[in-house]
């Protein structure tokens, strides 16, 4: 999304916006399915049976975080505040960024675009246009320009009716939630990997 590549960027961003949010969303149900299985072979009454598709079909990012429905059905019991107690309260404590991304994935890949804007880059390497032919007109080497920042769509759930211009103040940027999941996975397997240390030490 900020590289400099020898073709317009007209559809580009979208597309490799809405397959970052897949992956990040991704890693979390996968983390999420792994926690699971190993707190299931630890105590199977306080997780998950992953003997059992329907069961499997329950399981989610949402089992550590917390459900909004605080009467939801088929929760597990407090296997993860039990035997995950590291990893339990750093979720807690990621639960907005959780759901971002999970809400971000959910709309980008099903209903529309996911970011209101942003800045280009203006820095293009050395004779790039000119090697591709392009003509020093900025209608259409604009079409070329990578972003050097997006800027998310707040609560992108909210029809677009009831949808009121985003503040500054209020702007989302890829960049920085980026910067916070990749903290936040290093974060994830350090307290897993304590968490389950401490398991099997007793």
């Amino acid at each position: 999304m900020h590289a400099w590549l020898p073709f317009p960027r007209i559809t580009d961003t979208e597309y490799h916006l809405s397959s970052c949010f897949f992956n990040m969303d991704s890693t979390i149900e996968c983390l999420t399915f792994a926690f699971n299985a190993i707190g299931y072979g630890i105590s199977p009454k306080d997780f998950h049976d992953i003997t059992n598709n329907d069961m499997l079909k329950r399981i989610s990012p949402k089992d550590i975080i917390g459900y909004e429905n605080k009467n939801r059905k088929n929760v597990p019991p407090c296997g993860y505040q039990i035997f995950f107690p590291q990893l339990h309260k750093l979720w807690q404590s990621h639960k907005n960024l959780i759901n971002t991304i999970m809400e971000q994935h959910d709309v980008s890949k099903h209903r529309e675009t996911i970011y209101v804007g942003g800045r280009c880059r203006l820095d293009a390497p050395e004779n790039f246009f000119e090697s591709l032919g392009i003509p020093n007109d900025p209608s259409i080497r604009s079409q070329y320009w990578p972003l050097a920042e997006i800027i998310l769509k707040n609560n992108p759930k909210i029809p677009n009716i009831d949808r009121q211009t985003q503040e500054v103040k209020d702007f989302r940027y890829l960049e920085n939630l980026i910067i916070d999941f990749e903290e936040f996975i290093k974060q994830t397997g350090i307290c897993a990997l304590s968490d389950i240390q401490k398991i099997f030490q007793k």
